[in-house]
């Protein structure tokens, strides 16, 4: 008897709780963020060796900036870098090639309009430089840089500390620095130029001018003559000439020249 009051005591127990019922599921609605509405503006691009580095100014809203490249013509669809900031440098380019770019900002929405494309060609500067020394004069040599229209010299000499611009509009190799002091020691860099950009300098070299001529600029003449008095009983118009050897400062003697008295 006790056994089944027990169970209908559970069961009343049971019955006077309230299990609420699970509640509906509900569905939230992301709203995604539209694509940026104007494009980057102020892009430039500035070309050094083998790179190009971008700017632009930011967009309001945008998440980040995509940037594309094209070369002769042809555009890569694929964007060549993706980053939050407003710069960018496009890097292990070929120098002498121009390049073009263009930058979108994004959103989760998607990308922006374009902005509008800039170039540039990637410059090197002047490599293998080298200064040798004549009379009055030193003569530069260089291995030209891919697509340079012109080269600017500098130079510097004696105890001057800042280069000063010598000649612009140097089409190619070699230039020759004229009228100079020999024993005086003149030190150069070169700086390649095309119609809208230029390249970091040289290296620096220097040439001492007179130095180490090798042959080139005048040299020292040596002339000796040895006069030989006639007997006494001969007359002056007997006398016979001597001979004078003409030697140079640093080759064998010339050939005899006859000294006429």
């Amino acid at each position: 008897m006790a056994r089944s009051f027990s169970r209908l005591a559970s069961l009343a127990l049971l019955n006077a709780i309230t299990i609420p019922a699970p509640a509906a599921a509900t569905t939230q609605t992301v709203a995604v963020p539209p694509p940026p509405s104007a494009p980057p503006a102020q892009v430039s691009a500035v070309p050094s060796n083998a790179k190009v580095k971008l700017s632009w100014s930011s967009v309001a809203g945008a998440e980040g900036y995509r940037v594309f490249r094209g070369s002769n013509g042809a555009w890569n669809p694929a964007p060549i870098a993706t980053t939050t900031g407003t710069t960018h440098t496009s890097d292990n380019l070929a120098n002498g090639t121009t390049y073009s770019f263009t930058v979108a900002a994004y959103t989760k929405g998607g990308n922006g309009p374009l902005s509008l494309a800039v170039t540039a060609t990637p410059l090197a500067p002047p490599t293998g430089v080298t200064a040798k020394a004549g009379h009055q004069r030193v003569t530069l040599n260089w291995q030209p840089s891919a697509g340079a229209t012109s080269y600017t010299v500098y130079r510097k000499f004696g105890s001057e500390l800042v280069f000063t611009e010598l000649a612009t509009g140097v089409v190619a190799p070699p230039f020759v620095d004229p009228g100079l002091t020999n024993g005086t020691r003149y030190t150069y860099q070169l700086r390649a130029f095309t119609a809208d950009a230029q390249s970091e300098l040289s290296a620096q070299v220097s040439a001492v001018a007179g130095k180490n001529l090798g042959g080139e600029g005048p040299r020292a003449v040596a002339v000796s003559a040895t006069l030989v008095a006639p007997p006494p009983t001969s007359r002056l118009a007997s006398f016979a000439p001597t001979a004078a050897r003409i030697v140079s400062g640093s080759g064998p003697p010339s050939s005899l020249m006859a000294v006429q008295f």
